[in-house]
């Protein structure tokens, strides 16, 4: 899991995108879908970056890495 900063700087992004979004669509259900899905994608890009960077950094701590950090 994130840290806790980062979960609310996601569940912030999604109440934004979801006003947004209600505006432009007219519809708060359309707006809060979109919004949802806007939070999912970041949740899984914050998540799928920090694994990668931390089987990264173990991997170069035990010198397999090759590349720069």
């Amino acid at each position: 899991m994130p840290e806790p900063r980062i979960l609310t700087l996601i569940v912030m992004i999604a109440l934004v995108m979801g006003l947004v979004f209600t505006g432009l669509l007219g519809s708060w259900t359309y707006g809060g879908a979109v919004g949802l899905v806007f939070a999912g994608g970041i949740y899984l890009f914050v998540v799928v970056n920090a694994r990668r960077a931390a089987k990264t950094l173990a991997q170069h701590h035990q010198g397999k890495h090759r590349g720069r950090i």
